[in-house]
């Protein structure tokens, strides 16, 4: 219900309705097995499951001009839910959790996962819908000339691991996690044209540059290929029964990275945290 009426604006860019959204419908199954793992003082579980997931009329929202370019102050440009097809998501998640007791004062916890899947639409050159970028122009709007790469579903990653440890002294605790993300190889095609990333530009003739892009998408995309790898810290002291104070640094390394073009995440950040026990 959402995305057919939906009308807003979110970080500056423009959300549209789409009344002829249908719904999506699909299927999923999942084959795993869960073995409980003990190495002395260890004790912990090793959790493996394969997973496949086929959606029809798949929803997805895609950036083009959907709104009225006279007279819309953001040209028309923005993002739509729109149907892009049949589509298949596949993969395999392995994930493990455990506890080390290694003296009456001191513990070990560890939770570490990672998870490939390879999201891909069934019908690539399906049409889709139409779309307007430069003045009159009407393209035809498919999976395949919509995507920057259209080997995986947009806005996806293949490939996502975590490790998140603490070691747990008394009534003192320390304890760090480590994500990655790989590369987000297929993004809406408009974000790397030149349109986007060499404006301004005057699109509709007058002589008055309207538009004027967001400079440097490509130039960042190129510079973090390699994924995302982020580290945080923490610490915190039971104070009482009730009460704990903690400690925690974000983004430890200060990395820059992109949640989707033009999004950085925020840089190195400090935070005190007080939990009550009521």
């Amino acid at each position: 219900m959402g995305e057919l009426f939906i009308s807003t604006n979110q970080n500056g860019l423009e959300i549209y309705p789409n009344p002829d959204l249908k719904a999506e419908s699909g299927w999923s199954a999942e084959l795993g097995i869960k073995q409980a793992i003990k190495f002395g003082n260890w004790l912990g579980y090793l959790d493996v499951a394969g997973f496949l997931m086929q959606y029809d009329d798949m929803m997805e929202f895609s950036f083009g001009r959907w709104g009225d370019f006279e007279n819309d102050p953001v040209l028309g440009l923005g993002f739509k839910s729109i149907n892009v097809g049949a589509t298949q998501i596949s993969g395999i998640e392995f994930s493990t959790t455990g506890q080390g007791k290694i003296s009456d004062n001191l513990t070990i916890n560890l939770l570490a996962g990672y998870t490939y899947m390879n999201p891909i639409s069934l019908s690539p050159d399906e049409h889709i819908g139409y779309n307007i970028f430069y003045g009159d122009t009407i393209e035809t709007y498919t999976y395949n000339n919509s995507s920057s790469d259209s080997t995986v579903l947009k806005y996806r990653y293949k490939n996502i691991a975590k490790i998140d440890a603490e070691i747990v002294y008394k009534k003192l605790s320390i304890g760090g996690s480590f994500r990655y993300n790989d590369f987000m190889k297929n993004i809406d095609k408009i974000f790397t044209s030149e349109l986007i990333n060499e404006g301004p530009w005057d699109l509709d003739g007058d002589g008055i540059k309207e538009f004027a892009g967001i400079p440097g998408i490509n130039t960042a995309r190129e510079k973090f290929k390699n994924g995302d790898f982020i580290i945080d810290i923490r610490a915190g002291y039971e104070v009482t029964k009730t009460a704990r104070i903690g400690f925690i640094i974000n983004n430890l390394l200060n990395a820059e990275y992109m949640s989707r073009p033009a999004n950085m995440m925020p840089p190195r950040t400090f935070a005190m945290q007080l939990a009550l026990k009521i």
